[in-house]
């Protein structure tokens, strides 16, 4: 996107009071002030007060037709929130400053550096992405089952501890877990009719890549494919998760002939998860029971700016 179609939006910045980073937050406020300004773009800072405010406020905006471009500055939770409730708004585009613990759904558009940049974000151009729904709710990026999930909602239990918004907490949480070595069994029916009744280690139903912090768990997932990856991994022994979780945790495992002798994998556009009792699921971070899981991907639901390299408009102008 160049200067010039950017100025023909409004750029919206939602912002999470969060007192235990306010040092962090004022900086960012600054900067958008600053890169706003010097771009000449019509913007707006939204301090949401509420997990509510931030979606109403765009919804209000939406119904005015303005063309939008949501900057949603937090993490997966709050990314997750937004989009689910103003997705089906054709007008609206979003994108993600990273401010959270994991910020997995934003690795699947850029690297840490890629997001240094404000301009990199602003003038990014867009991608149709896919959604998940599930169980008539949306969601951007990963449910997680069995281990992976049991690592969340120990890091969840550790957010009070200042190290907790580090991946150092994942990769702790991740080898506690690994003395309990957690498992579930779950009977899972996908589009084809193909059916697996099985106990497992961890079962992903991937949208995006990333998970945990930063593990790429999810290798061949693609945001913009039109499908679920769903990924099974078979009960395993200690000693054979310690070899795995290093390739696990780079993307590298799932291809190699010992991956998917261990993973199970699937692409499908709905798939069924139940049990008779009640099991634990990690949905793009949120940890939740049920008994039954009916999950359908929305095709190219929305668009999603993927940060790029940016010109100032002074510089756009002499390049002319």
């Amino acid at each position: 996107m160049n200067c010039t179609e950017a100025k023909n939006y409004r750029h919206i910045f939602i912002v999470n009071p969060n007192t235990s980073r306010m040092p962090v937050i004022e900086v960012l406020i600054q900067r958008i002030k600053n890169v706003c300004n010097e771009e000449e773009l019509i913007y707006e800072l939204f301090r949401a007060n509420s997990p509510e405010a931030g979606p109403e406020h765009i919804r209000d905006l939406a119904r005015a037709g303005f063309p939008l471009r949501v900057y949603i500055c937090g993490g997966d939770g709050t990314v997750r929130n937004i989009i689910r409730s103003t997705w089906n708004y054709k007008n609206v585009e979003y994108g993600v400053i990273p401010m959270g613990t994991g910020n997995d759904f934003a690795r699947n558009f850029g690297t840490k550096e890629d997001y240094a940049s404000l301009k990199n974000i602003i003038m990014g151009d867009t991608v149709d992405i896919d959604l998940m729904q599930v169980n008539g709710q949306v969601y951007v990026n990963m449910l997680n089952i069995g281990f992976d999930e049991q690592v969340v909602s120990m890091v969840q239990r550790w957010r009070h501890i200042p190290f907790s918004r580090n991946q150092i907490a994942y990769t702790i949480a991740a080898f506690i877990q690994l003395l309990r070595m957690p498992m579930e069994h779950l009977k899972i029916t996908f589009d084809d009719g193909k059916v697996l009744d099985k106990r497992f280690t961890l079962c992903a139903i991937a949208n995006g890549s990333y998970c945990g912090g930063g593990y790429f768990a999810a290798s061949n997932a693609s945001v913009d494919d039109g499908l679920m990856d769903v990924l099974v991994v078979r009960p395993i022994r200690r000693k054979h998760f310690l070899q795995m979780i290093g390739d696990y945790r780079k993307g590298t495992l799932l291809n190699t002939k010992k991956g998917k002798k261990l993973v199970f994998q699937k692409k499908c556009s709905k798939v069924i998860l139940e049990k008779k009792t009640p099991f634990e699921v990690c949905f793009d971070g949120e940890i939740e029971k049920t008994k039954r899981l009916e999950c359908e991907i929305i095709p190219k639901a929305v668009k999603f700016i993927k940060p790029a390299k940016s010109l100032s408009c002074a510089q756009t102008s002499a390049n002319k």
